[in-house]
């Protein structure tokens, strides 16, 4: 083989290996452990219009990200503030989150992952790996998903409250200019 094929086979491995290392580009919400933030960022995301059309659910022990499909393809992955197995916050926004997006039409599915990979979304830095790794997965089978949602929540969905969490929004497009001053007060107020 000559000499200058083997370099440009050597750059062409260095390229593959590289591409699997190149950052995501994706967009990141929520803060690690802390379940009420990515709860809120969550029913913002709902609450502006945007369409989740697939979660997958990124668990490793009893930590849970979340990888939103959202609009026309864009992922946006939730933080590591939802949990499970344990009395607490965490426990308690992940259910309510969940039956909120189903509720919405989002297509639930878990996959198992590293602790190295909930750090990774935790810091905002999953890599385009990744994401090709979450797509050739195969999803936790059966599915369990509906093993962490409370009596409760399934109750709020069928009674038609489980929009009673969601936070007042003041739709400022239909406030008359005359007294957008005071709708800004209150806005702002909450």
């Amino acid at each position: 083989m000559p000499r200058g094929d083997a370099i440009n086979f050597g750059v062409s491995q260095l390229m593959r290996s590289d591409e699997t290392a190149r950052p995501a580009g994706i967009e990141y919400v929520g803060l690690p452990g802390i379940s009420e933030e990515c709860q809120n960022a969550v029913l913002r995301l709902l609450q502006f219009g945007d369409r989740v059309t697939r979660v997958r659910i990124l668990s490793s022990s009893n930590h849970h990200c979340l990888l939103l499909t959202v609009n026309v393809g864009d992922l946006i992955a939730v933080k590591s503030g939802f949990g499970s197995g344990y009395v607490g916050e965490g426990s308690r926004t992940f259910p309510y989150v969940l039956q909120v997006l189903k509720a919405h039409g989002a297509e639930i599915e878990e996959l198992r992952v590293a602790p190295d990979v909930i750090e990774r979304v935790d810091n905002s830095s999953l890599t385009a790996g990744d994401l090709r790794a979450f797509d050739r997965a195969k999803p936790v089978r059966p599915i369990r998903w509906h093993d962490y949602v409370f009596e409760e929540h399934w109750q709020l969905k069928k009674n038609g409250t489980l929009w009673g969490e969601f936070p007042p929004v003041i739709p400022f497009a239909v406030i008359d200019s005359r007294i957008a001053d005071l709708a800004l007060i209150l806005g702002w107020a909450r």
